[in-house]
C-alpha cells in the first residue's frame, strides 16, 4: 500500500468515526429532549388530573392526593437529572463532531498530508476532552443538592451566629 493510499485510508476511517459518534450523539440529544418534554406534559397531566378530580367528583382525598404529590415528584425528577441541559450538550458535541467530519472531507487538499490529518484527530480528542470536563462540572448528577448544611444551635443559613 502506498503512502498517499494509507493516508486516504486514514482519512476515511476518522471521518466515519466522527460521522459514526455524531449520529448516535445526535439521537441521545433527542431522546433527552423528549423524555423531558414527555415528563413535563405528565407532570400537568397529574395536577390536571387531581384539581378536576378534586373538584368535580367525589374521589376519595386519598386519590386525589396521590395523583397530586406526582406532579412535584415527576418536575423534581426532570428538573435534577437535567434532560434539557444534556440535550444540548449533545447538540452542541454533534454539531462539532459533524464540523470536524466536514473540515476531514472537504476542507483539507484533495492528498493530505499526514500532519493534517492527524490535527483533526487531535482536534477530535481535545472535543472529547472538553466535552467531557464540561459534563463533569455541570451536567453529572449530585447527591449535594440534596443535602443541607449542617447547623449548630445559634447558627443561621449562612453561617452566621443568631444574636
Amino acid at each position: 500500500m502506498t503512502l498517499s493510499q494509507e493516508l486516504e485510508r486514514r482519512r476515511e476511517t476518522l471521518a466515519a468515526i466522527l460521522e459514526g459518534h455524531a449520529i448516535k450523539t445526535r439521537r441521545r440529544a433527542r431522546w433527552n429532549h423528549r423524555t423531558s418534554m414527555a415528563l413535563m406534559v405528565l407532570s400537568v397531566l397529574c395536577s390536571a388530573t387531581a384539581a378536576g378530580l378534586g373538584f368535580f367528583t367525589t374521589q376519595s382525598s386519598r386519590l386525589v392526593g396521590g395523583i397530586a404529590i406526582l406532579t412535584p415528584l415527576i418536575a423534581y425528577v426532570a428538573v435534577n437529572l437535567k434532560l434539557e441541559g444534556k440535550a444540548s450538550w449533545h447538540h452542541r458535541k454533534s454539531n462539532a463532531l459533524y464540523a470536524l467530519s466536514s473540515r476531514l472531507r472537504y476542507e483539507l487538499p484533495e492528498q493530505p498530508a499526514a500532519d493534517q490529518i492527524a490535527d483533526v484527530s487531535k482536534a477530535y480528542d481535545a472535543l472529547n476532552v472538553a466535552m467531557q470536563r464540561e459534563w463533569d462540572s455541570t451536567l453529572s448528577f449530585h447527591w449535594t443538592g440534596l443535602s443541607r448544611p449542617e447547623m449548630g444551635v445559634g447558627t443561621q443559613a449562612g453561617g452566621a451566629t443568631a444574636k
